[in-house]
């Protein structure tokens, strides 16, 4: 199952064939969980993680190039923003969590197709979780990025019901 993939997506990370891995279901089926436990096991491994929401990521990309473009960018402000691109383009595994739940996701398909772009390096992995399946994830972004998605990425799907309704009803 799952677990066995995660497993293997670890000890095999450094391969350049080993794929980055969409996360695909309903909210409470553990998608999230599951980042954080390959996260963790990469970490031990001295590996560098990134995590972030795809809300967080667009506001980071938005602020970073609004920065770049002003006349005189507050220094402090220009240097946390360099750094966190160095973060998101450089760091080991980036996880980017609940995409497609940010609002105006049209208008911001060119910075994941950035990020996904500046990655591609075999040193360099992703997992991108989603609450939307891939066919609405097209209707709000585009075919560009579905077609990036669905090919450079392992697709997962997340089912049963949600975890955390469960455990609140006991």
């Amino acid at each position: 199952g799952l677990r066995k993939v995660s497993e293997r997506f670890v000890d095999a990370f450094d391969l350049p064939e080993t794929r980055s891995m969409l996360f695909v279901g309903k909210p409470g089926t553990g998608k999230t969980f599951l980042m954080a436990c390959i996260a963790r096991a990469l970490i031990t491994r001295g590996r560098s993680v990134l995590y972030v929401s795809a809300p967080q990521l667009f506001d980071h990309m938005q602020e970073h190039r609004t920065l770049l473009a002003s006349f005189n960018p507050d220094p402090i402000r220009l240097d946390n923003s360099l750094a966190m691109r160095d973060s998101i383009m450089g760091c080991s595994l980036l996880l980017i969590d609940d995409l497609g739940t940010e609002p105006g996701a049209a208008s911001r398909y060119a910075d994941l197709l950035a990020v996904i772009d500046g990655r591609q390096s075999p040193d360099r992995k992703m997992i991108i979780s989603s609450n939307a399946d891939p066919v609405s994830l097209r209707d709000q972004y585009d075919e560009r990025l579905l077609s990036r998605l669905v090919c450079g990425f392992a697709v997962y799907r997340f089912f049963g019901e949600d975890v955390r309704l469960g455990l609140n009803r006991r």
